[in-house]
């Protein structure tokens, strides 16, 4: 019965938040006792003490009681001298860590404010631009007559009728591509400060004083007329000016080949389409024969673009596929290719191309056709099949004894190649043609193997010289001419989803859809000539004097941690810092095109 009573009067005094005990405080046997444990009413206390300190502060010493608290320690309510200090005492000790991580303890929450807590040291950050538009400056360095070109442009618009220079809508739609994508919509979401410094920014850069410059910013209606009416051959003219302005300076040679011929691949991309008609596209019927059978309208384009081992791209010549009165039946990408090699051919007679494809190209029409205008080719194909002259092909590139295997860390495969393959290319002529093939696992492959075979009228390799320096000659004609048809892609890849909105609909009436293809082109190769030549570098050490060479040195991907993130850096300056281009810095600067920064995450296959 005794031990029953004791049970029943801790439990009361428990209850009542009091102990018993020879371990109890002072403080606990007062006649109106505290509800709760002690933890849980040093944690009230300490609350109620650093609430005007913010709520981490309190969490932070509160994880540090929770490790080196020492529960008999001071008092646990706030003492009641007025000073609003020594809620806790020294009831509880915050631990800290010194600058060589050992934790030590420190005086009583009451009576220190509890430093930082010290962790990884901070990581070093690379020199960053104090005005990220002034990159858009390399535009006017490296092409000074870039915006008389843009003013030489046919109006198509009446001229009583015209408030906007032609000029400034093209500079401002170039510049929704290279600030991130901002669409013509987003300029309400501004503010009124921000249209204004987007408006003067946009008229410094086109090279156009304060009287001649409009006093707002265009309506997306007017930007979008002007697409609507504008002939697509002046910005395709546009690629061909600056390919003739980086020629004379000698940048291309990073596309050219040992042999002197520039790299130029073609493929297609759709950019746009809808259920309801569109002009200028091509139609594809799908789930025919169905219920659910459709037709859909498809905005298509065949881009011929250079490319480089180092995965430098320039677009330089589009061929818009459509659907017409002067075709018979639905336009393909063959003939568009036919069209497209033509048309350079007469555009640049005297330059010489080693023209890049996928297996859609590996005809004898086209192969013909290339032969006629002098031009080499790389093609994909497949080899599949039992009869045939890509059947056949395959089979003499596997018997063949000029084979070389490699091994390294991504990449096990194993190398061969033909010579002296034959093709009827009409007139009772005969063309002798190369094959290559590789056999084994590659980087992009994730550990399953494959096969890859190329058909070209090149020399692959040097028969006359010894068998190791034939081999390498062997694997870099592989990697770099027949692997890197891939730099497309990427491009492709880069113009959709990193920032410069190639399949966003600004428009798609009249020529609209082709006119805002083009300005993603010449956006594109506007900005891989600003961050791939040693211009980026130049502005960096201009705006951080000192700093070191290495860090300004690096590649993009490094620097800022992507292309979009640099786009969405350039489009916040714009409308919010003053670009001023520095002519008299610039006057004797000397860019080099020639030793391209690396840049990571180029994908070949």
């Amino acid at each position: 019965m005794q031990k029953k009573e004791q049970t029943e009067k801790k439990n009361k005094e428990y209850a009542n938040g009091t102990q018993v005990g020879e371990n109890a405080a002072g403080e606990n046997s007062q006649e109106n006792p505290k509800f709760g444990s002690k933890l849980f009413r040093n944690i009230i206390g300490l609350l109620l003490q650093k609430t005007d300190q913010g709520w981490s502060k309190c969490l932070r010493e509160l994880r540090s009681d929770a490790k080196g608290r020492r529960e008999d320690e001071g008092s646990v309510y706030p003492e009641d001298d007025g000073s609003g200090s020594g809620a806790v005492g020294g009831g509880i000790q915050a631990c800290e860590e010194d600058a060589k991580g050992d934790r030590h303890a420190v005086g009583g929450a009451g009576e220190n404010d509890c430093t930082k807590k010290a962790g990884r040291p901070k990581k070093k950050e690379t020199p960053e631009l104090k005005t990220p538009c002034e990159i858009l400056g390399g535009i006017t360095l490296v092409f000074p007559h870039f915006w008389i070109w843009l003013s030489a442009f046919d109006d198509p618009r009446q001229k009583s009728r015209t408030y906007y220079p032609l000029k400034y809508i093209l500079t401002l739609s170039l510049m929704q591509r290279l600030c991130g994508h901002l669409h013509c919509n987003s300029y309400e979401k501004l503010t009124q400060a921000e249209r204004e410094t987007l408006r003067r920014n946009v008229q410094r850069l086109c090279l156009m004083s304060g009287k001649d410059g409009p006093r707002e910013l265009p309506d997306p209606d007017t930007c979008r007329n002007l697409m609507e009416k504008l002939d697509p051959s002046e910005l395709m003219d546009l690629n061909f000016l600056m390919f003739e302005a980086l020629r004379k300076r000698k940048w291309l040679q990073p596309f050219r080949t040992p042999g002197g011929m520039l790299h130029l691949v073609i493929d297609g991309v759709c950019f746009d389409g809808s259920k309801y008609f569109l002009e200028h596209s091509i139609k594809a019927v799908h789930n025919r024969g169905t219920e659910k059978e459709y037709t859909e309208y498809k905005l298509y384009a065949l881009q011929a673009m250079l490319v480089s081992p180092c995965g430098a791209t320039f677009c330089l010549m589009t061929e818009f596929l459509e659907t017409a009165d002067n075709f018979n039946k639905e336009d393909c990408e063959r003939n568009a290719a036919k069209r497209l090699l033509e048309k350079l051919h007469k555009r640049l007679p005297r330059e010489r191309f080693l023209i890049g494809g996928d297996g859609l190209f590996a005809c004898q029409p086209l192969i013909q056709r290339c032969h006629e205008l002098g031009m080499g080719f790389v093609f994909t194909f497949k080899g599949t099949g039992k009869n045939g002259f890509y059947a056949k092909s395959s089979k003499i590139a596997m018997n063949s004894n000029k084979y070389v295997e490699i091994c390294e860390d991504t990449e096990e495969y194993i190398l061969r190649w033909a010579d002296g393959i034959k093709i009827d290319v009409g007139s009772k002529k005969k063309l002798e043609l190369s094959v290559i093939r590789g056999d084994g696992k590659f980087a992009w492959g994730k550990g399953n193997s494959s096969t890859l075979m190329y058909i070209t009228d090149q020399r692959i390799a040097n028969e006359e010289n010894g068998n190791e320096r034939r081999n390498r000659e062997a694997v870099d004609f592989f990697n770099k001419r027949c692997r890197g048809r891939w730099r497309i892609e990427t491009s492709f890849n880069t113009q959709k989803n990193l920032g410069f909105g190639l399949e966003a609909s600004y428009g798609r009436c009249g020529n609209a859809g082709q006119n805002y293809y083009l300005i993603v082109q010449i956006a594109v190769n506007l900005f891989d000539i600003m961050t791939r030549s040693n211009f980026m570098n130049r502005l960096q050490e201009k705006d951080n004097p000192g700093a070191d060479g290495v860090k300004i040195r690096k590649c993009l991907r490094d620097r800022y941690g992507g292309i979009r993130v640099l786009l969405e850096k350039i489009g916040r300056s714009m409308i919010s810092q003053e670009y001023n281009y520095d002519a008299e810095y610039w006057k004797n600067a000397r860019l080099t095109f020639n030793n391209w920064p690396p840049q990571k995450a180029i994908s070949s296959a």
